[in-house]
Formats: C-alpha cells, sequence, structure tokens
C-alpha cells in the first residue's frame, strides 16, 4: 500500500498522509477526554461550556489577523512552530493531571493556547494537498485522507480515548502531545515551502489574478497556497494536515490539525472539547461533482512520481514583492466574501447555525450521563454515531447532489439539525439519540462537500487564506458565543430546555436561509454560463 501511494501521489503525500493518520488519533482520544476531564471537575453547565469557549475564544480575536499572516509567512514552517508550541502546552496539562493539581482555570489557559494556535495552523495548512499531488489525483488522495479521518479518529479513537481515560486521566492527553510533535516532525520534512506570493491580489468576486509570466516563477517546488480554514470551520486543533471532512470537535473541527475546515462540529474543530459533529465548513475529502476538489489549476501539475508534485527551476530572478498593511489584507478577505451573495449568505447562516449548535452540545456530555445515563466509555462510543453519518454523507454525496441537488440538501441539512435538537430533549433513550447523530452527521457531511466546492471555485489562490479565515470568524465565532450562551442558559434553566430552545432557534434559522439559499444549485453546476454572485 505505501509503496503504491508512493508511487502515483508521491513522497510527500505519504508522509503527509502518515501524520494525518497519527494527527487523527491524537485529536480524537482528546476530544473523549476533554468533555470528561471538565466534567469531573465540575458539573456546573456554565463551567463546562468555558472551557469549549476558550479554546473558541482565539477564532473571534485572532481569524482575521492569522489569515493575513498565514498568507504571508513560510506556511509549513508556520504548522510546524505552531504544533511544537501546541505539544508543550498539552505537555504542560499533562502533567498538572498526573500531580493532581489540575484545575479549572488551567484547562481553559491550555484550551486559549490550542485554540490560539488553531487559528494560524489551519488557515496556514490547507493547500497542502493541491500543492504536493498531481491535479489529476486529487480526488484520490483525498478520499484517502477522508477515510483516514473517519475510521481512525470517529470509529477507533473515541472509544479508545475514553477506555485511556478510565486507565488514567492523563494518558490521552499524553498521547495528543506525542501525535502533536510526530506531526510536527512529519510536516517539517516535506519540501520547503517558498514565500507567499505577495503581489497585489483581486479583492472583489469574479476579479481573478493573471496567472504569474515564466520570469515570475519562483525556485524550487510550489508547496501551498490556501484551501480551507477553519477550518474552518473546522475542527479541532489543526496539525498542519489537509482536511479530514467532518470534525467531532468544532465547525471546524474539532480537534483540526491544519486540516481545512472543518465546518461545525459538537466539539471544536481540533478542540478535544465537545463530541465529534459533522464539520460543514471543511471538506469530505471529495468533491460535489466527482471532479477534484481543489479549484481547476489550483492542484499541482501533473508531477514525476517520485514526488507527486512538480519540481522548481532554479535561478531565476525573484518576484518584486508588494508589501501591504494589515489592515488593507483584511480588508481584502472581507470585501471578497461580502460581495460574493452565496459566500455571504452561507457563512452567516452558519455563525447563526453553530451558535445554536454548540449552545447545545457545549454541555452534550453533562446530558449524556445525566439524561442518557451513559458511563464515561458509553459517552465514547456514542460519538462514533457523528462518525457512521460521516460515512455515509460522504458516500451518498455526489449521488445525491446528481438527484437531490445542492439547494434542497443545504435546506434539508438545516431542518434535520433542528429534529436533531428536539429529538435529545424528548428522548431519554441512547438508541434514539444515536440514531439522530447519525442522521444528522449524514447531512452535515453533504452539507461541508456542498460548501468547500463552492469555496474552491469561487475564491482565487490569492486571496484563499484570508477569504477562509473572514469564513471562520463567523463560523467559529458563532460557535464560542454559542458554547458561551449554552452554558449560562443550561446553569439557569437545565439541560433540556436548552435542547428545546436550540431546536425552535434552528427552525428559525432555516426559515431565514431558504430563499438565500437558492442559488446554491446553480452555483454548482460546472455548465453554467456565468458564475453565481
Amino acid at each position: 500500500m505505501r509503496a503504491l501511494v508512493s508511487a502515483r501521489l508521491g513522497a510527500d503525500f505519504r508522509k503527509l498522509w502518515t501524520a494525518s493518520a497519527v494527527s487523527n488519533l491524537g485529536d480524537g482520544v482528546t476530544m473523549v477526554a476533554g468533555p470528561l476531564l471538565v466534567s469531573t471537575l465540575t458539573t456546573d453547565p456554565a463551567a463546562v461550556a468555558g472551557a469549549v469557549f476558550a479554546q473558541q475564544l482565539p477564532w473571534l480575536l485572532f481569524a482575521l489577523v492569522s489569515g493575513v499572516w498565514a498568507d504571508r509567512l513560510d506556511r509549513r514552517r508556520l504548522v510546524v512552530a505552531v504544533n511544537v508550541a501546541r505539544a508543550l502546552a498539552i505537555a504542560a496539562l499533562t502533567t498538572s493531571i498526573a500531580a493532581g493539581v489540575a484545575s479549572v482555570p488551567v484547562i481553559y489557559l491550555v484550551f486559549f493556547i490550542l485554540g490560539t494556535g488553531e487559528t494560524l495552523a489551519d488557515t496556514a495548512s490547507s493547500a497542502f494537498v493541491p500543492a504536493i499531488v498531481a491535479e489529476r489525483h486529487l480526488p484520490v488522495a483525498n478520499s484517502l485522507l477522508a477515510g483516514t479521518f473517519t475510521l481512525i479518529n470517529q470509529f477507533a479513537a473515541k472509544p479508545f480515548g475514553a477506555w485511556l481515560f478510565t486507565l488514567s486521566a492523563a494518558l490521552p492527553f499524553g498521547l495528543n502531545m506525542a501525535s502533536f510533535l510526530a506531526s510536527a516532525a512529519l510536516i517539517a520534512s516535506l519540501r520547503t515551502v517558498p514565500p507567499p506570493d505577495l503581489r497585489p491580489s483581486p479583492t472583489t468576486p469574479g476579479q481573478v489574478e493573471p496567472p504569474p509570466a515564466a520570469s515570475d516563477a519562483r525556485p524550487g517546488p510550489a508547496l501551498p497556497d490556501h484551501d480551507a480554514p477553519p477550518g474552518s470551520p473546522g475542527d479541532g486543533v489543526s496539525r498542519g494536515l489537509p482536511d479530514r471532512g467532518a470534525s467531532p470537535g468544532l465547525p471546524g473541527d474539532g480537534v483540526s490539525r491544519g486540516l481545512p475546515d472543518r465546518g461545525a462540529s459538537p466539539g471544536l474543530p481540533g478542540d478535544g472539547v465537545l463530541p465529534g459533529l459533522p464539520d460543514r465548513g471543511a471538506p469530505s475529502g471529495l468533491s460535489v461533482d466527482g471532479a477534484s476538489p481543489a479549484l481547476s489549476g489550483r492542484g499541482a501539475p501533473d508531477a514525476s512520481p517520485d514526488d507527486g508534485a512538480p519540481g522548481g527551476s532554479s535561478g531565476r530572478p525573484p518576484v518584486t514583492v508588494v508589501r501591504r498593511s494589515l489592515a488593507a489584507d483584511i480588508g481584502a478577505g472581507l470585501r471578497f466574501l461580502w460581495g460574493h451573495r452565496l459566500l455571504r449568505t452561507l457563512a452567516v447562516t452558519m455563525a447563526f447555525g453553530n451558535l445554536v449548535f454548540c449552545a447545545a452540545f457545549a454541555i452534550f456530555v453533562l446530558y449524556s450521563r445525566s439524561i442518557l445515563g451513559l458511563s464515561s466509555f458509553g459517552y465514547g462510543l456514542l460519538l462514533t454515531a457523528f462518525a457512521v453519518g460521516g460515512l455515509l454523507g460522504t458516500v451518498l454525496a455526489p449521488a445525491l447532489l446528481r438527484v437531490v441537488g445542492a439547494t434542497w440538501l443545504l435546506r434539508i441539512d438545516l431542518l434535520v439539525e433542528a429534529g436533531l435538537h428536539a429529538t435529545l430533549a424528548a428522548t431519554t433513550s441512547p438508541w434514539l439519540a444515536a440514531a439522530a447523530i447519525v442522521l444528522f452527521s449524514t447531512c452535515g457531511a453533504v452539507w461541508g462537500t456542498v460548501v468547500v466546492t463552492i469555496r474552491q471555485r469561487s475564491v482565487p489562490p490569492a486571496l484563499y487564506g484570508r477569504a477562509t479565515s473572514v469564513y471562520a470568524l463567523l463560523d467559529l465565532g458563532g460557535a464560542a458565543v454559542g458554547s458561551l450562551l449554552g452554558g449560562l442558559f443550561a446553569q439557569t434553566f437545565g439541560l433540556l430546555p436548552t435542547f428545546w430552545t436550540a431546536a425552535a432557534a434552528m427552525s428559525l434559522i432555516a426559515a431565514a436561509a431558504w430563499r438565500p439559499l437558492s442559488i446554491a444549485t446553480a452555483a454548482l453546476n460546472p455548465r453554467s454560463a456565468t458564475p453565481v454572485r
């Protein structure tokens, strides 16, 4: 298998794939252990939700600035440095747990550091796959990564993490620390990433930057330009690995490691705090039409079998760098996304949708124990329902899009989320709760596929980091506010009223987005004469 991957996709992709597997294991065990750790120290819903908020808060504070720096700095080195820093933070938490001195404030501080790193790593690493894999092989590469995420992160890691936690509360976090370091080493071994292109970039929808002249080519291989963010919405504590589809950590993955945005998840992308909700902002691994998930021309040109990406030509004169102010760069991303009608609709819908979702799921570990009567291990098993639905959604998305169309699939997803909250509020059966989660995460995986493909087809490469960071600000900013409000609401009114309120609020969001989403099918039709703006 390794020989086949190296031959077709290149040695760099094999390293990236291995890093993805390692990161998914670390992310998955922490995603279940994080909520369990907090719930052993306090049963106060506001305090439990506060841990989720601590990791999501950096998206509100730093998302736009991180997008600018991800477009300016060497992304490979940035992701490596961030992962090492997060390994040190997790090491401090692991030590405090083992010594019996861990406290809620310490957890908050460590999760805030992890979330801050995530804003940089998720955004910076979003284009690794298109840069190192020949464009004709992108569907295969993304399928391998999506399958790895589902099998390791969502199926294997959740029960394994819960089991480790029953042995010792420090074990899952120690494993996550090791996975951060291993991932950093593997990403560091990729070929050097040339400095980002700092020439003036388009700032309005539909304006595409002309390709550089031959004299502008930079020496060396062409690693990243952007893809998603964080994860995106993602999910999770990003490690600089290509997106892993839907994450059981928040929109935007759960515990993301540099994988393209993950939409909204029941634990933040990469946060290791919330359970795993299918990311609806991150790629599921395959584009909706069966073609490459990358924009035309964004994948690496056909490469030799040895490295999977084109070799650079040396000795060429460097590009003249245009220095832009931080405000100008942020403004370019804001203007592009807000000027694109469909992307604006999707971003605003996800902001409010994640606010509602995370208000309910920030206290999901308490709900699982007190309402469903589950043990720590049972809680870990319940989270695998997100994996089952995510896998089904990934497999069914292309066929559903051909038969049903993007517009109705997006609308149905919003209605199903409202039904999920209502079902959880009305039942005490773990089996019914699991069935509702499977249906929701199936729809969530389809949502993520549609949204990522629209972004890939709409955003010019030079703007991807900034446009993605604006999307992530709304996506994960809504999640952060929701986690804070949900904890306070549950503390005041109780767990079940929180889910009933979420069901009603989500119904209103679906009604508000109904008409604006009508242009989604046209936006994904490759035969459309003009792009939808």
